[in-house]
């Protein structure tokens, strides 16, 4: 009995030491993922500048044109800011090459684009808003992310009898 009280012990020391590493070692995971999304941020940033760097080199032609976009977002979690950085990269990816004089006549092309839409983070919907955008040959596009008010449910339509 007192062997059998001893092992049973021991796991429970055993199963609790686990648990506790468990969460130390989740914490610092999530860190190395967040320094890996922000790496992934910055390489595709360069490429994009380093392609548009090449298209400047080729370039013959003398009118001004969108080359790369720079995205920088600012929330409350981290991994929605990434999430919104990376939605707003997506959106802008079609203004690369255009006219930046027709940009800058339509200045609400580009923040018609983004401001307002929602991003989903985590089963959170966090709406997108523009607070500045440079226009230049590198657009520069300043987002905030701010958690979506709960949407009431739809209410299914029934023409008048």
């Amino acid at each position: 009995m007192r062997d059998l009280r001893a092992a049973a012990l021991f796991l429970l020391g055993a199963l609790t030491g686990a648990a506790g590493w468990m969460l130390v070692t989740n914490r610092a995971m999530e860190h190395l993922h967040y320094a890996l999304e922000q790496s992934k941020i910055q390489n595709d940033r360069l490429t994009d500048e380093l392609n548009g760097l090449r298209d400047k080199l080729n370039q013959q032609n003398a009118e001004r044109r969108v080359r790369a976009v720079r995205v920088v977002a600012r929330t409350d979690d981290h991994f929605a800011e990434i999430a919104i950085i990376r939605f707003g990269k997506d959106q802008m990816k079609s203004l690369i090459g255009k006219s930046i004089d027709s940009l800058e006549e339509h200045p609400d092309l580009i923040t018609g684009l983004v401001d307002g839409r929602t991003v989903q983070v985590d089963g959170h919907a966090w709406t997108v808003r523009v607070r500045s955008v440079v226009i230049g040959e590198t657009v520069h596009l300043y987002l905030e992310g701010q958690p979506a008010l709960p949407q009431p449910p739809a209410v299914p339509y029934q023409p008048a009898p």
